[in-house]
């Protein structure tokens, strides 16, 4: 299902997911996002406003095209929009998809090992790690940082190119989405498995 939640801060996000009402009950906060929503991203910042029959495909063309043909924008809060965009949003579901009645009821947040699923972000923690070329301070972890200094940042004159898929020769973003896509999605290999995690939770 695709969800639209409208933020207290004048935001509102769309999204796909499997359960919302635990989705939501999760909250956003491991999400990019506008600084104007740090440490705002969980109930009650935020309210469910529509909800529609749909699939994470057809989510992922709504984001391209409100982000002008692209799935991630340069401020990297690639599902967070301003309030003045609303009306557009639901124009378009209203078109495409069929609504669904708004869940009502909400469960407690997902725990693992004893911690909310969904971890803040450094900049709602009032620190940030940031690329040593172009200063993006949107990485959650290290290794996020150093994926994307080394293989994705335009900035960095020495920034280097994954290998290829080994089967196909399909082209990714990294070398972990190499690896992921050569075990579980590329159609050339015979022994790919399937992922038990392949749900995407936005």
């Amino acid at each position: 299902m695709i969800y639209v939640v409208k933020f207290r801060e004048g935001y509102v996000k769309f999204g796909f997911a499997e359960n919302v009402a635990q989705r939501l009950a999760n909250g956003f906060n491991s999400n990019s996002h506008p600084r104007a929503l740090c440490n705002k991203l969980v109930f009650p910042w935020f309210k469910l406003i529509a909800l529609y029959e749909g699939t994470e495909a057809e989510e992922q063309e709504l984001h391209k095209q409100f982000n002008e043909g692209e799935l991630k924008r340069e401020d990297n809060a690639n599902e967070f929009y301003e309030l003045s965009e609303l009306p557009k949003i639901l124009r378009e579901l209203d078109t495409h998809l069929k609504s669904l009645p708004l869940v009502q009821e909400f469960p407690k947040a997902s725990l693992l090992n004893g911690r909310r699923m969904k971890t803040k972000r450094p900049c709602c923690l009032g620190r940030a790690i940031t690329c040593q070329f172009c200063g993006s301070a949107s990485f959650c972890q290290f290794w996020n940082r150093h994926n994307h200094e080394t293989y994705n940042c335009h900035k960095n004159p020495n920034r280097q190119t994954p290998p290829p898929c080994r089967f196909c020769g399909k082209l990714l973003s990294d070398p972990d989405g190499v690896k992921k896509h050569e075990n579980h999605h590329c159609p050339e290999n015979p022994d790919k498995t399937e992922r038990p995690d392949k749900k995407r939770k936005l």
